[in-house]
Parts: C-alpha cells; sequence; structure tokens
C-alpha cells in the first residue's frame, strides 16, 4: 500500500492534512498549498500508475466558508487544466454539488460529476460519520481512454465532523 500524505497543520510533533493510498504505484507527488483564511487547506497531486494508463489524482480539503472554498477552487481548476493526463480529484469539498465552489470546479475545469445519482452510502447505513465517494469513469469514457477500471478506484472517506452532507465526491475529468 503507497501512503502520501500532506502536513497543513501541525500540532505538536502530529498534524493534520490530506492522505492519499493507493495500492497502485505513485510515480510521483507535489503538494500544493490552497489560499485559507483560519486552518491551512492544500491538495495533493499524485501520478499513478494503472493498467490503463497513468492517472493523476488530487484530494483536498476546502475550507469551511463559502468564500474561501470558491478561491481554492478556482486555484484547484488552474492545477486540474494544467494537468496533461486523465485525472481525478476527489475529498471532502465542505458543500454538496451544487454549491457555488463546486459547480465553478467542475465547470472552469470540464469536469464530470462521477458520483452523481449515486445514494450516499453513509446515509443509507444510517452512519452519518461516513460516506462513499466513488471514482468512476463517466459511462461514455472507454477503457481505452486512459481511465482506471473501477475496480481500482473505490474508496471510503470518513468525515466524522461534518457528515453525509457535506459532500465528500470525487470528480473525473473526461481523457482528450
Amino acid at each position: 500500500m503507497a501512503v502520501v500524505f500532506q502536513r497543513n497543520l501541525s500540532i505538536g510533533v502530529g498534524g493534520y492534512g490530506n492522505a492519499a493510498l493507493t495500492s497502485l504505484d505513485i510515480a510521483q507527488t507535489t503538494m500544493h498549498s490552497l489560499t485559507s483564511r483560519r486552518e491551512q487547506r492544500g491538495a495533493i497531486e499524485a501520478r499513478i500508475h494503472t493498467s490503463d494508463g497513468p492517472l493523476t489524482v488530487f484530494c483536498t480539503h476546502l475550507g469551511l466558508s463559502s468564500e474561501e472554498r470558491l478561491i481554492q477552487a478556482q486555484e484547484l481548476a488552474a492545477l486540474l487544466n494544467a494537468c496533461e493526463t486523465p485525472k481525478l480529484i476527489c475529498g471532502d469539498f465542505n458543500e454538496e454539488a451544487s454549491g457555488e465552489a463546486v459547480k465553478h470546479l467542475i465547470e472552469a475545469a470540464g469536469l464530470v460529476d462521477a458520483g452523481a445519482g449515486v445514494a450516499d452510502l453513509g446515509a443509507v447505513a444510517g452512519d452519518p460519520r461516513s460516506a462513499q465517494a466513488s471514482l468512476r469513469a463517466p459511462p461514455a469514457a472507454p477503457a481505452s481512454a486512459g481511465r482506471p477500471r473501477d475496480r481500482e478506484c473505490r474508496a471510503r472517506f470518513p468525515r466524522p465532523h461534518r457528515g453525509p452532507a457535506a459532500g465528500s465526491r470525487c470528480r473525473s475529468l473526461p481523457a482528450s
């Protein structure tokens, strides 16, 4: 299991941040700081090798205020647009797909909400501390387009502080 951790906030010898875990090989990682007001926020950019070719995964946790999230979404859209491989962005966006920051991110980076229409399994199971995020490619994307298979792209993102309404989702950009 490969693990990447980005410390955004140090507390004593520990800290808080973003983490990405995969059973696939990680070729390269880059840590990005995002404009933040209170708690420092960031994004991990990890290029991984899949059986269908390279994939760049971005993992983030956006801020709590709507204004902060919008600025962070603009910064993330620029990072996504600069990435030349097929890509996914996942994490805790602290708002639903209908929120201003997430809508901006989807539109500015040409993303597809891979979780659209999928029931929040945390809510179905009655557990407000977790939600299922699916990293599925849109149905129109053939495997030859460099997308990973569904079985390689399932992850669970616990969110004890916000519950299922917080909107952990993954967004995928169609291969060009």
